[in-house]
């Protein structure tokens, strides 16, 4: 997602030094003894990545930040578009909202 930004060298640093902070944050999540399908965890995952993407923004320049906002948006938006409901925006859209064919009317 960021080769495209033209990162300085000293960004690639500041870059590489948050993903692993935030790598550790996430195997301690996954190795936590939770489930990790359950809600919390999930939360809890999610606000991680939210808080990594937070700050790998901000090393940015408003240049590049204008361009990791259109990729984050186009992600998510592909990420609707070819699974649906992910999880992770809330509820599932109504049937027939989503790209499938709502279901059948129920037999009478």
């Amino acid at each position: 997602m960021l080769k495209d930004l033209n990162l300085t060298k000293d960004q690639q640093a500041q870059v590489q030094l948050i993903r692993d902070r935030y790598r550790l944050k996430a195997d301690s999540l996954r190795l936590g003894g939770a489930a990790p399908h359950d809600s919390t965890s999930r939360a809890a995952f999610r606000a991680v990545m939210t808080q990594e993407m937070s700050d790998i923004r901000a090393v940015l320049n408003p240049d590049q930040q204008k361009q990791f906002d259109d990729k984050m948006a186009k992600m998510k938006e592909r990420r609707a578009q070819h699974g649906g409901h992910d999880g992770h925006d809330g509820p599932p859209p109504p049937a027939g909202q989503n790209g499938n064919p709502p279901p059948p009317p129920p037999a009478q």
